[in-house]
């Protein structure tokens, strides 16, 4: 397969991506109609996925340096097509959080490897724009996901099987697909260099300031991102914002605003530089949860929301498939981006965890808010003392390259 059916098949599993990492936001929202939840059973649920990517990402990120992009492409997408269905034929809240941290092991993979396989076969020129699309197409994937759920609420207490099993044939469709991709031209010229390689060379001095602000901005963004997008119908309830239906749609603009945020940071990625779009998209992320913090006037905390919707979009939400494997040597590619997605999906797991508990105090969205507010000012402080600018980077050549 050619360059363009590489980018479609990448851009369609990123968008299951989205789906899957997200769905547990109307899937609670389902359940709840029909089972007494609790504070555990929910953040569980919201999380379980996120656990299983923590584990997949540097495990299959690692393999794929081993036995290759498009091996590890196929066996992702099999266990998670695998595990969804399972979770949708579940019969006890434990079981479905069982069988998503499998499916989350799945999609942990798919993160590392598609966004390298996509750089390393994209070519140099717009390279940021090819591979930041699949930031697009995550935040489709979450629109769709609120979407399904919005469609199937007002149907029996069954409707949240159909919610899990409706990505599963389209997965097993893209597995057949994948099979037919040609292997990275790049990744077969250092493989027998890669199955040399140790796995610390990561943290040698001349790629740890690489790892360490790559598993850095991504573990508080995602802190962030998963937060607010795993309760986002539930913030925009206590926002003002009431019916459980109603917040669904709420989120799905909320979901919108952070696509047409993505296409913007598109246009600019390679023309500004990495560097530039994320020092702006922080500052503007940090900003927003300031203001939301102390304002309380809903429909301007809602307007302040949508515009933080749009700075996560513009850069992070492309950057955190761009950055990572521009940052290392092909031999240690999928290693390096594989590690940086799992402690990413820590941040995730850790903000899913606390932010039921955050929301149960009096005051708790604010606290939330000015949570959020602590770390994406990290980020932009982080980001302008060490982030590296990788825009005009030849990713076949070695990370030492990067000025």
């Amino acid at each position: 397969m050619n360059r363009r059916s590489t980018f479609r098949l990448a851009y369609i599993s990123t968008l299951l991506d989205g789906y899957n990492l997200t769905v547990s936001a109307p899937l609670i929202v389902l359940l709840s109609r029909f089972m007494n939840l609790t504070l555990i059973d929910t953040a569980l649920l919201a999380s379980s996925a996120l656990i299983g990517n923590a584990i997949g990402g540097f495990l299959l990120g690692r393999l794929s340096d081993l036995f290759g992009r498009k091996t590890l492409l196929i066996v992702d997408l099999l266990l998670y097509a695998a595990m969804g269905m399972f979770s949708s034929l579940s019969v006890t809240v434990i079981e479905i959080i069982i069988f998503r941290v499998f499916l989350g092991i799945g999609i942990g993979g798919d993160y590392p490897n598609s966004s390298s396989l996509l750089t390393e076969t994209q070519g140099n020129s717009g390279r940021g724009r090819s591979v930041g699309f699949l930031g697009t197409s995550w935040s489709i994937g979450f629109g769709l996901a609120l979407l399904s759920g919005l469609l199937l609420y007002p149907l029996g207490p069954d409707a949240w099987r159909v919610l899990l099993f409706l990505p599963v044939i389209p997965s097993i469709t893209v597995v057949i697909l994948r099979s037919h991709l040609n292997e990275s031209s790049a990744w077969k010229s250092t493989r027998d260099r890669a199955r040399k390689e140790n796995v610390r060379r990561i943290f040698s001095r001349e790629l740890r300031t690489f790892t360490i602000y790559a598993a850095t901005f991504w573990f508080l963004f995602d802190a962030i991102q998963y937060g607010i997008s795993e309760y986002a119908p539930t913030v925009m309830k206590l926002i003002g914002v009431h019916g459980n239906t109603t917040g669904i749609i709420a989120s799905l603009v909320l979901a919108t605003v952070e696509v047409i945020g993505t296409l913007i940071g598109i246009s600019l990625v390679d023309r500004e530089g990495r560097r530039n779009v994320q020092i702006i998209g922080f500052l503007g992320i940090s900003i927003s949860m300031l203001i939301a913090a102390f304002v309380t006037q809903e429909y301007v905390l809602i307007a302040v929301l949508f515009a933080l919707g749009a700075f996560v979009g513009f850069a992070p939400g492309i950057l955190e498939f761009i950055y990572p494997p521009e940052m290392f040597p092909t031999e240690l590619r999928g290693t390096g981006a594989g590690f940086a997605n799992s402690m990413s999906r820590v941040g995730a797991v850790v903000g899913v965890l606390v932010q039921p508990f955050i929301l149960d105090l009096n005051n708790g969205l604010t606290y939330l808010f000015l949570m959020y507010f602590g770390m994406a000012f990290a980020v932009l402080m982080i980001t302008i003392a060490i982030a590296p600018e990788t825009t005009s980077k030849a990713v076949i050549r070695e990370t030492a390259e990067v000025q």
